[in-house]
């Protein structure tokens, strides 16, 4: 992943924070950090409304819709933090107890991941309504291959 590529991504997920109702919050876009099965991941920071979106580097290898599907999918992460904070905090973990709280945090992460799966075609159909491209860099690897948010014509 160039400097151009990652700035160019930085842009286009600074547009979209406000379209998606994330206007509050701040998103930096890193370069992925290693191996790793996932091809993006975010991490917020609730009490600073800061989030790390890490993409793989092959990201800008993928096709338009799976680009946007996989931005979609990290930014609904967001759009759920509340819900997710209150489910992850401690009074939750004090009440419960700790083996009664672990075995609530293992449905809990698969009900989360279940909400986010379902607003992620909502968040992709506003982001291509109401953010055209941009049209990512393309690696120095790969010149004839151009990738960008606009579906074929």
């Amino acid at each position: 992943m160039t400097n151009e590529q990652l700035s160019a991504l930085q842009s286009y997920v600074d547009a979209a924070l406000p379209l998606l109702g994330l206007g509050g919050w701040r998103v930096k876009v890193i370069r992925d950090s290693g191996p790793d099965e996932h091809q993006a991941t975010l991490e917020y920071f609730h009490g600073r409304r800061e989030a790390e979106l890490e993409v793989a580097g092959d990201f800008f290898e993928r096709v338009a819709r799976s680009q946007r599907e996989l931005l979609a999918h990290e930014l609904a992460h967001l759009v759920l933090a509340h819900l997710d904070l209150h489910a992850r905090g401690r009074e939750l973990r004090d009440v419960l107890g700790g083996p009664a709280f672990e075995l609530f945090q293992l449905g809990w992460r698969q009900l989360l991941e279940l909400a986010v799966d379902t607003l992620e075609p909502l968040l992709v159909d506003i982001l291509v309504d109401r953010l055209p491209g941009p049209v990512f860099p393309v690696s120095a690897a790969r010149p004839d291959d151009r990738h960008d948010f606009r579906e074929p014509s």
